[in-house]
């Protein structure tokens, strides 16, 4: 791998960063870089950055659904909407950040486990179980990790991580960094390796 890293800003309870999830070792062997999986609350984004949900509007919420049955379609994801949606995933999103913090890839291992727990098993958003067997399968003690979620060092990085994200321009997840420059939105993946390759 060469050339600087790409950041992946996510949060596992929004649906496109899902879908998203599913193309970051595509998007890393066509560019040839690494990807870096950063989690952020994306409701504190939208609250920084004063923007609101997309299915805030009950016409967008009714074509997003059709539309994220399509793009899981078209791109081959199995994905299933989750009925608690929008999910609580303060709790998730510090899982992940303490699992990232101890090391990178095990953030990565975290939060695919967490986006399948969430959109394709539709586990219930106070199913600590549920969740914790997610983490399990990520190969993490997940009562430590979720224990380590609770620390104040922990809570305060993924406040800084989201402020990071509104600071560099995100207003959204998933939001992609490559080179100064902003992708936001898994639809623009495309555009992020043909703006990448040489």
């Amino acid at each position: 791998m060469s050339g600087s890293p790409i950041d992946f800003y996510y949060d596992v309870g929004s649906p496109y960063s899902y879908l998203a999830a599913h193309r970051v070792d595509e998007l890393a062997e066509r560019t040839g870089r690494v990807v870096r999986w950063r989690a952020l609350l994306v409701g504190g984004v939208f609250k920084l950055a004063q923007n609101t949900m997309p299915a805030a509007c009950a016409l967008k919420a009714e074509y997003l659904l059709k539309d994220l049955d399509r793009e899981a379609a078209r791109i081959g994801v199995d994905f299933s909407f989750h009925p608690d949606f929008p999910v609580n995933t303060l709790h998730l999103q510090r899982a992940c950040i303490a699992a990232e913090r101890r090391d990178p890839e095990l953030g990565a291992a975290v939060a695919r486990e967490l986006f399948r727990a969430v959109w394709l098993d539709n586990v219930a958003q106070m199913d600590v179980s549920g969740f914790s067997a997610a983490v399990a399968r990520a190969g993490v003690d997940a009562a430590a990790l979720f224990a380590d979620a609770q620390e104040p060092s922990n809570k305060e990085a993924l406040k800084a991580a989201t402020g990071e994200a509104v600071a560099r321009g995100c207003f959204g997840a998933p939001t992609f960094f490559a080179d100064g420059e902003m992708f936001w939105g898994h639809d623009r993946i495309e555009q992020l390796i043909a703006t990448l390759q040489p």
